[in-house]
């Protein structure tokens, strides 16, 4: 079997714009115009970055037992040499997600779900039917997040689905929470997209929702935010299930307790910090498996298209 990196270094070699997946498919893209080296150079290096970060998420849900199969999903809006709105990334259907790595990831639209970067793989039609409602609904978000995780998943089969403030996991959502109660409607895959719609408004303000009968979503101005938020969440409500079966009463925090944890937590938890908690996955992963991020092939991403 040919590998991906050789084609790719095939590709580079005749300056071509075509990219081959293992001899499956091929796909050309009309480059935008109008930007200057240093601009490509730019938009290629963010891109890539972005996809190593969400490449990191993907296999950390994966280690710690957060993913389902090959479903759930996971997307980010990125920068496109192809497309002057950019792209939603998007891991291609059939991957398992410890095996995810930066170029993997396909481009769609942000409207029309259209693949424009990609190795001629097509994304999971219940994905982008949920994303892209999200992203219409919340423009100021970089990243959404959808999982079916243990915890989180048996809270939203719950008549009272809410989080409780017994812990101080549970403290840093107090406010931050949408419930989607009672409006589960089966599998996202409407060509006219009415879950996604229907979920963006669900989740309103908020960064954390869940969904009823189904799992969790979250959101986040960077893909770091979105992952931690994901996995706190998770943790909160793994202390509260586990607290729910010991069938002893719950010690609550006080609500200025509750109150003040919360805003403490978000005075502490920057940009930066939760950057910090996923480069500390992505440099597991590195140990773990060397090949997982090749400097070298952040140089292709604009040859993906």
């Amino acid at each position: 079997m040919i590998s991906t990196r050789l084609i790719l270094r095939e590709v580079l070699k005749h300056d071509s714009k075509k990219i081959l997946l293992r001899g499956l498919a091929t796909v050309q893209r009309q480059r935008r115009t109008g930007l200057s080296a240093a601009q490509e150079k730019e938009i290629v290096r963010e891109n890539w970055e972005l996809r190593c970060q969400l490449a990191t998420a993907y296999r950390a849900f994966e280690k710690f037992g957060m993913s389902e199969g090959i479903c759930n999903h996971l997307t980010a809006k990125a920068p496109s040499l192809f497309k002057e709105e950019g792209v939603a990334l998007l891991v291609p259907y059939g991957m398992y997600w410890s095996q995810v790595t930066p170029e993997c990831f396909v481009g769609i639209d942000l409207k029309t779900a259209e693949v424009i970067e990609g190795l001629g793989r097509e994304p999971e039609t219940t994905a982008y039917s949920i994303h892209l409602g999200v992203y219409d609904a919340r423009p100021d978000v970089q990243c959404v997040m959808h999982t079916h995780p243990q915890y989180s998943t048996t809270l939203s089969v719950l008549k009272d689905p809410t989080i409780q403030m017994i812990s101080q996991n549970a403290a840093r959502f107090r406010t931050n929470v949408a419930y989607d109660i009672g409006g589960y409607d089966g599998i996202a895959n409407q060509g006219e997209n009415t879950e996604g719609k229907r979920l963006g408004q669900a989740l309103g303000d908020k960064d954390v929702l869940v969904m009823g009968n189904h799992g969790l979503l979250t959101v986040g101005e960077t893909i770091p935010m979105a992952y931690d938020r994901h996995y706190y969440f998770e943790r909160a409500a793994e202390t509260q299930v586990l607290a729910y079966q010991t069938g002893k009463p719950l010690s609550y925090l006080p609500d200025d307790v509750a109150k003040r944890t919360e805003e403490g937590i978000y005075a502490y938890v920057t940009k930066e910090v939760v950057a910090k908690h996923l480069n500390a996955l992505r440099n597991v992963f590195m140990k773990e498996d060397p090949t997982f991020i090749d400097p070298k092939n952040s140089e292709y991403m604009e040859y993906v298209g």
